[in-house]
C-alpha cells in the first residue's frame, strides 16, 4: 500500500514533534515543510529531505503532499485547513481547530461537503486511563450523573510565554491557557458528559506578566440536571490531574494515573425510596479499575489512526467534526468572565466575534511587533 505523503505547516514546537516521528512511521513518508520563517522551514527540509516552502499555499498546491499537518498559531488553522481541503488535501489541525466559532464551523461545513479525511490533534484520546473512563461511564456502571469536578493545571513559567511574541495575546493567540493548554482537558471534559447547558465562569491573570488569562474555573449545568466545576492554570506546581464523577449508582475518580470506582450496592435513588434507618447509607465497595496503556498513545497514535482511515476506512480516535465541542466550551467560559454572567450554549456566534474584535482592537504590543490578528481569521471579526 503506498505511503501517505505528508506536508507539516508550522515547523515551530509541535510541527517539530510532529516531524520527529513522521520521518520513520511506517506508511508515512514527510515530503514537504512550510514555515513563515524561512530559515527555520529551509533547515527542517535540510535535514529531513523534505522540500521548503514558505507559504501553505505553495505546499499544498505543490502536488507533493496526499495530507498535511497544520501547526501554526491558532488563528491560522481554520484557513489553512480549509484550503487544504478545498484541494482534496486530507488533514491534521492541531488543537484548538480555530479561536472563535464562526470560522470553525466553515471549516466543519468544508470538511463535510469535501469529504476528506479530517482529524484534530486531541491525542489525550490515546491514553488509555481517560478511554478506559469514557468507556466506564458510556456502559453505566455510574448510573445517572450528578456531577463532575475536574481539575487540571499546567504550569508555564514566565520565560515560556516571552518566547514567541504570538503567545499570551489576544491578537495572535486569541486567548491564554484555555485556548493553548486546557483544549485537551475540555476535549475530554465533553467527551465524558457531553456539551453543558449553561456555564457561569470567571478567568483572571494571576502570575504572570501577559494580556490573556493564565486561570478559570467554571460552574456547569448539564441538560440532565448534573453540575460540575472545572478549574485550569498555568500558574500551579506540580500539577495533578484530578477528576470525580459522581453518579447514582456510584462514583468514578481519576487522580493522576490512577482510576477507581466506588461502586454502590444500592443506587442512591433505590435506598431513599426502600431505606427505614435514619442515619444510614448504601454500602460502598472501591476498586481500582485496570486500563490498557500503550508506546504509541499520543501524537504518533492520532497520526497512524489518520494513516488508517485514510487507507483502510479505519473509524478516527479524534473526527475533526468533533473539535467544535470544545471550542464552544472554551468560547463560553471566556463569553461569560467577561460579560460576569452565566452563557447558554450554543453560544451566540455574533456576540463572540464582536468580544474577540475588541479585545483584537485593545491587544498590545510585544517585543516591539504590533499584532495583528491573522488573515484567516480577522475577516469573520466584522
Amino acid at each position: 500500500m503506498a505511503k501517505v505523503r505528508f506536508g507539516v505547516i508550522g515547523v515551530g514546537g509541535m510541527g517539530n514533534c510532529h516531524i520527529g516521528y513522521l520521518v520513520g512511521m511506517k506508511g508515512a513518508k514527510l515530503t514537504a515543510v512550510c514555515d513563515v520563517v524561512k530559515s527555520r522551514a529551509t533547515a527542517k527540509a535540510d535535514e529531513t529531505g523534505a522540500k521548503a516552502f514558505f507559504d501553505h499555499r505553495e505546499l499544498i498546491d505543490s502536488g507533493l503532499v496526499d495530507a498535511v499537518i497544520v501547526a501554526t498559531p491558532h488563528y491560522a488553522h481554520p484557513g489553512i485547513s480549509m484550503y487544504a481541503m478545498n484541494r482534496g488535501i486530507h488533514v491534521i489541525s492541531e488543537k484548538p481547530l480555530g479561536v472563535t466559532l464562526t470560522p470553525v464551523d466553515e471549516l466543519i461545513r468544508t470538511a463535510k461537503k469535501t469529504g476528506v479525511k479530517f482529524a484534530v490533534m486531541y491525542q489525550q484520546r490515546t491514553n488509555g486511563l481517560w478511554q478506559k473512563a469514557r468507556r466506564v461511564i458510556e456502559a453505566g456502571w455510574l448510573g445517572d450523573i450528578h456531577r463532575i469536578h475536574y481539575i487540571q493545571p499546567y504550569y508555564r513559567c514566565q520565560a515560556y510565554y516571552d518566547a514567541d511574541t504570538w503567545r499570551a495575546t489576544w491578537a495572535e493567540e486569541g486567548g491564554g491557557v484555555l485556548v493553548n493548554q486546557a483544549p485537551h482537558a475540555t476535549d475530554l471534559l465533553w467527551c465524558l458528559l457531553g456539551l453543558p447547558r449553561t456555564v457561569s465562569a470567571r478567568v483572571r491573570t494571576k502570575l504572570h506578566n501577559i494580556e490573556v488569562e493564565d486561570e478559570a474555573e467554571a460552574m456547569l449545568e448539564y441538560p440532565n440536571g448534573a453540575t460540575g466545576y472545572y478549574y485550569t492554570s498555568t500558574t500551579e506546581h506540580p500539577g495533578r490531574s484530578y477528576a470525580r464523577v459522581v453518579g447514582d449508582r456510584g462514583t468514578l475518580e481519576v487522580d493522576g494515573g490512577s482510576l477507581r470506582f466506588a461502586k454502590l450496592k444500592t443506587s442512591l435513588t433505590r435506598f431513599d425510596k426502600t431505606n427505614k434507618a435514619a442515619w444510614s447509607s448504601p454500602g460502598v465497595v472501591w476498586k481500582d479499575v485496570p486500563y490498557k496503556t500503550s508506546a504509541t498513545a499520543g501524537h504518533e497514535a492520532i497520526t497512524r489512526n489518520f494513516i488508517n482511515a485514510i487507507n483502510r476506512g479505519a473509524k478516527l480516535i479524534s473526527p475533526g467534526v468533533e473539535g467544535i465541542n470544545q471550542v464552544e466550551i472554551t468560547c463560553a467560559i471566556i463569553l461569560s468572565a467577561m460579560k460576569g454572567k452565566p452563557v447558554t450554549l450554543p453560544v451566540d456566534r455574533k456576540e463572540y466575534d464582536r468580544l474577540m474584535a475588541k479585545l483584537v482592537r485593545t491587544s498590545k504590543a510585544k517585543k516591539g511587533r504590533k499584532p495583528a490578528a491573522r488573515k484567516e481569521e480577522v475577516k469573520f471579526f466584522s
